[in-house]
């Protein structure tokens, strides 16, 4: 290496915080979004499922590690071989580091590896992040902590802006999207009978569009549950979220997305609503033909009187039509006789001058 030269970042980064992006592919977890303070997110994010979750299932238990267990039988039995003192300090300090290093990585009693309740992975995109849990169903747990913040008005979160559950993890492949979305829909929309509104998203990827991932899903959607149908309203049932950010696509099932829980904002849930906010939320949560004709109505109301019947209303643009045309009419016959007058001085002036 020379004097000069620079290393590279992964020379400084720890060997345990270089995350990659295919260890979470088939599992279950939360999507958030901040706003560019992703480690204050994480903390607000492991504070709020936390919390949440032991009140539902209770506080996590971490089981022992194998490396413990092996330290505390050893501390127990006595040295049996008066040889053991005589080891090599090389070879101690060899056991020493494997038994810190098993013990940084917790392992149950059967040897595999541990995970905690929750546990943050970057996504590669800016302003997401991953939150991995050992939970087979993420949504009761979000489902509580937008409650909770709905019924006491209180922001839970400052730079974590939106939590979504996320179902299924696969990789950016429409031939994987549409399998994933497959196994996951005919599970969860078997025999349903709900509304669903679709929810794309594709960041830092440009292997894939937008429409063509809302084509797999709309597909997808009409094979397997042919008895939900996609709305494009608040009154929609539950909303059908995909996320496509870099190399993996989030898959997960929302309710009442666009109604109660306005789009999973926890910033939102915690305003207050006033009377402004719910007359806005009625008008956009009416059919966009509704909305089309009461704009309709309302510029025609402000164009006409609404005392003044139809036929009247006609009869008196037709009248004011008229007399706009006799009034540019007289003005233009007084522009005609002004130039006649003009043009008649002018001739008079030259039969004049030559006698002069």
């Amino acid at each position: 290496m020379g004097r000069f030269s620079k290393r590279k970042k992964s020379f400084y980064v720890a060997s345990n915080k270089r995350q990659r992006l295919d260890t979470i592919l088939g599992t279950v977890g939360y999507l958030a979004t901040c706003n560019t303070h992703e480690d204050v997110c994480v903390k607000e994010g492991y504070s709020l499922l936390n919390s949440y979750a032991d009140k539902l299932y209770g506080p996590e238990v971490h089981e022992a590690s194998n490396a413990e267990l092996v330290s505390a039988n050893e501390k127990e039995q006595p040295d049996l071989n008066s040889d053991s003192e005589e080891e090599d300090v090389n070879e101690a300090l060899q056991k020493e580091v494997a038994s810190l290093q098993s013990a940084s990585q917790p392992t149950s009693k059967n040897g595999q590896k541990v995970f905690r309740r929750f546990q943050s992975v970057r996504c590669g995109a800016p302003n997401n992040v991953f939150f991995r849990t050992t939970l087979s169903d993420p949504l009761p747990t979000l489902l509580a902590a937008m409650d909770d913040v709905l019924e006491t008005k209180l922001a839970r979160t400052k730079h974590l802006i939106r939590l979504l559950p996320v179902h299924a993890v696969c990789k950016a492949y429409l031939d994987k999207i549409e399998k994933t979305l497959t196994s996951l829909c005919s599970e969860k929309f078997k025999e349903s009978h709900k509304s669903f509104y679709a929810v794309i998203k594709v960041m830092s990827n440009s292997a894939i569009k937008k429409e063509e991932v809302l084509g797999v899903t709309l597909k997808v959607m009409e094979e397997v549950a042919p008895n939900c149908k996609p709305v494009l309203t608040k009154d929609a049932d539950v909303a059908l979220v995909v996320s496509v950010l870099v190399t993996n696509c989030y898959i997960g099932i929302a309710p009442s997305y666009l109604g109660k829980y306005k789009k999973y904002n926890l910033n939102e849930l915690a305003t207050p609503e006033t009377s402004s906010n719910i007359q806005s939320s009625t008008i956009d949560s009416k059919p966009d033909e509704l909305k089309s004709d009461e704009a309709t109505k309302t510029f025609l109301g402000t164009v006409s009187s609404p005392t003044q019947p139809q036929g009247k209303k006609c009869e008196t643009l037709e009248t004011a039509a008229l007399e706009s045309d006799h009034s540019l009419g007289d003005v233009n016959s007084a522009a005609i006789e002004d130039d006649a007058s003009e043009a008649a001085v002018r001739v008079g002036d030259q039969k004049t001058a030559p006698g002069s």
